[in-house]
């Protein structure tokens, strides 16, 4: 049987064949329609899909949507048109086109749904921004929370070139020389506000990935540790969460029992999330606790220990 980390990494590699298909589609689409985009320079402005959480972390799961974040290069205006517009026109479109190719439903179904809620201003931002645009906004008002969640940010389709230049430019936000507040009370912080929101009730227990020690408590330990550490050893950075784990305790920065602890619980419960809605056949996380269900479970999510540390 797979390990769940090859499970996730394949199901993520398949979303990025899906997306550079769709991103190649509808960008040639926008071509015929407006012109090709070139920047104030004269070169082709190019395009960048960066996938962000599971996907990101190349541990996808059956039912999960996606996390993305559009990007161009630089500004300007489309050419060899009748109808010519600026590029953050262009692109905008585009990403709108992307968007809804991924999550039209048709007859035989859709590919994903795509969650855009974690690009510059949440839900009310634009579609797409320039690579400037998006240094100043994290520049001037990125959060922690934004810095954990790059931490996963990896190229899924377009420009290898821009996807370089995005990162480089975002490695000074991500692991600044210091921190105005510390990752540990600010993810703390984070923490107490989504427990909170959704309540803190016995009937979480059976939740795996909202429950005391599941799937989140498990990513803020790692995401903070790489942040504390990352700054002054690169090693640590990895989009990855079981590679992180690895490295951070071939870094000293994780004991040997913690990183096989927090390793062996993640792919249990990545194991059994995938599991769940692969019956369901939706984004669920409680495991079930009626007996006929359980005991499927419980045959079902039989399995090898991993030997991977």
């Amino acid at each position: 049987m797979k390990d769940v980390a090859v499970t996730g990494q394949e199901l993520a590699d398949l979303a990025d064949t899906i997306v550079e298909f769709v991103v190649a589609t509808c960008h040639q689409e926008q071509v015929l329609k407006y012109g090709r985009p070139f920047d104030e320079h004269g070169k082709v402005a190019q395009f960048c899909v960066v996938c962000l959480g599971k996907h990101g972390g190349g541990e996808l799961n059956f039912s999960s949507d996606i996390d993305l974040l559009f990007v161009y290069g630089n500004d300007g205006q489309t050419r060899d048109h009748d109808r010519t517009v600026d590029n953050d026109f262009f692109f905008n479109r585009l990403s709108e086109r992307i968007v809804n190719a991924l999550t039209e439903v048709t007859d035989e179904g859709f590919f994903y749904r795509v969650d855009m809620r974690l690009r510059p201003d949440g839900e009310s931002g634009a579609l797409t921004r320039s690579l400037c645009s998006h240094w100043a906004y994290y520049e001037t008002r990125g959060a922690l929370w934004e810095r954990q969640m790059l931490l996963k940010a990896r190229r899924a389709a377009g420009s290898q070139r821009l996807w370089q230049q995005f990162r480089q430019t975002l490695m000074p936000f991500v692991f600044p020389a210091h921190f105005d507040v510390g990752p540990r009370a600010e993810i703390r912080r984070i923490k107490e506000r989504i427990e909170a929101e959704i309540g803190v009730r016995s009937d979480r227990d059976n939740n795996i990935k909202l429950r005391a020690g599941g799937i989140r408590d498990i990513e803020f330990v790692v995401q903070c540790l790489q942040l504390l550490a990352g700054r002054r050893n690169r090693k640590v950075r990895s989009h990855n969460t079981l590679q992180a784990i690895g490295r951070l305790k071939q870094s000293g920065e994780l004991g040997a029992d913690e990183a096989h602890t927090l390793s062996e619980a993640y792919r249990l419960f990545r194991r059994l999330e995938n599991l769940l809605q692969l019956h369901d056949g939706r984004a669920v996380y409680a495991v079930p606790e009626d007996v006929p269900r359980w005991l499927w479970f419980v045959a079902s999510t039989t399995f090898p220990r991993s030997t991977q540390q």
